[in-house]
């Protein structure tokens, strides 16, 4: 039979074993911290700044994490220290940092420039504000939406302008008051705002349209609401929302639906959109080693490796070689110790792939976590493939591969590279 055409063949990686070890150590962070704040810069670093440590005390200090390294680096402080604040990456590659809670609420905003490590006042935020959200606009502004005070929660928003370094009052409010909400920018440019807490638990949602400037109501959640929700944007356009148990946002119909359970409750966790289009939900309240993967595509849960320390109120940041960074957190919710250790998720990823019609072969070269034991199964043509080397797997396919989508099984991963 004759070989596959090079430019119709595909291999995609699904999971199938959740034992194998895909978290691996990296260095710790310089100093212990949670509900501090991480963002992806422009060079591929990560900027984690502020944080809470227990008994109330906010951090000012920053740190880069070094993913060729994993290592990581004192920067600049904040001028002012902080928690429950927001970190936004700018299209000049510069980062806003804005509000946040230090022994009282505060309005300061800071810009931090990765080329000095300097962070620079920009203004004060119209309201002082914690637990809110801050989206980047596609005009390149930035959407600071809802809130708290010591005593109050907050329907009102404002929308920071980076080239005039101004902070403006929007004069319409949101549907509801809302603190420790999610934000997210959808396809279509609009900003779906869901769940966070009032005076209850909200399981309201709406959307701000920044082309007419305005807040309007859409579907009501059909189980979230709560003060540690995610939203993760998924790549057909929905959201995931988790607290607790999870649910899918559809922009076309704006209505909510649930999905497959969780196999276990969490909140204050992370979400994490991975480079398979699969999401990543890791640890969580009460401080769970637990990990769990969505699937879009089976609209399933699976139970993935657990990460080797037990962490809520951490962050998790997608790195630019499809490894997830994890890092700091509580130990038990605001209880001793805060954590410095972090680690990195590490799923299949699959650099190329190259098929051999006269041995009927599938060469694979990828990156994982699994151990020189890894086994490998191309679906359908009964193969199995043991590693050879470092990073490449031979799968005898004992028949020909027939053009389209080949389909291999193996443990921790889900990604999709171009067969050759």
């Amino acid at each position: 039979m004759k070989g596959p055409d090079a430019s119709t063949l595909s291999l995609t990686l699904v999971p199938v074993l959740s034992e194998a070890q895909a978290w691996i150590p990296t260095g710790s962070m310089i100093s212990p911290r949670a509900q501090h704040k991480a963002v992806l810069l422009q060079d591929g670093r990560v900027l984690v700044a502020g944080g809470g440590l227990y008994g109330g005390g906010q951090l000012s200090s920053a740190q880069l994490y070094n993913p060729a390294t994993g290592t990581w680096a004192a920067t600049g402080s904040m001028t002012i220290a902080r928690f429950g604040h927001t970190l936004t990456l700018l299209p000049n590659g510069k980062v806003l940092v804005a509000g946040g809670f230090n022994n009282w609420t505060t309005a300061d905003a800071e810009v931090y420039d990765p080329a000095t490590g300097h962070w620079t006042p920009t203004g004060s935020i119209t309201t002082a504000r914690y637990a809110h959200t801050a989206t980047l606009l596609p005009n390149g502004k930035v959407l600071v939406a809802g809130g708290r005070d010591y005593f109050n929660h907050f329907a009102t928003a404002e929308i920071y302008d980076p080239v005039s370094e101004t902070w403006t009052a929007m004069t319409g409010l949101m549907q509801a008051t809302r603190a420790y909400h999610c934000a997210t920018l959808l396809p279509n440019g609009k900003v779906l705002v869901d769940g966070g807490w009032g005076s209850f638990d909200l399981p309201s949602a709406e959307l701000y349209d920044p082309a007419a400037d305005t807040w309007n109501p859409t579907g009501s959640m059909a189980v979230h609401g709560g003060t540690g929700p995610t939203a993760t944007l998924l790549q057909d356009g929905r959201v995931l929302a988790v607290d607790y148990d999870s649910e899918l946002y559809d922009p076309t119909s704006q209505t909510w639906t649930a999905t497959a359970p969780l196999s276990t409750w969490r909140d204050e966790s992370t979400a994490t959109l991975l480079q398979s289009g699969e999401a990543l939900v890791a640890g969580g309240y009460p401080a769970l080693a637990s990990a769990e993967r969505y699937s879009p595509q089976s609209v399933a849960w699976t139970t993935t490796a657990s990460m080797a320390t037990g962490r809520d109120s951490h962050t998790a940041t997608l790195l630019p070689n499809g490894q997830v960074l994890v890092a700091g957190g509580w130990q038990d919710n605001y209880n001793p110790p805060a954590f410095a250790s972090a680690e990195i998720y590490q799923p299949i990823v699959v650099q190329k792939a190259n098929y051999d019609p006269t041995t009927q072969d599938l060469h694979v070269e990828a990156t994982s976590a699994l151990g020189a034991s890894a086994a490998l199964e191309l679906v359908g043509y009964g193969a199995m493939s043991f590693k050879s080397n470092l990073g490449e797997w031979v799968i005898t396919t004992r028949a020909a591969v027939n053009p389209g989508t080949v389909t291999v099984r193996g443990v921790e991963g889900s990604t999709t590279a171009p067969v050759k």
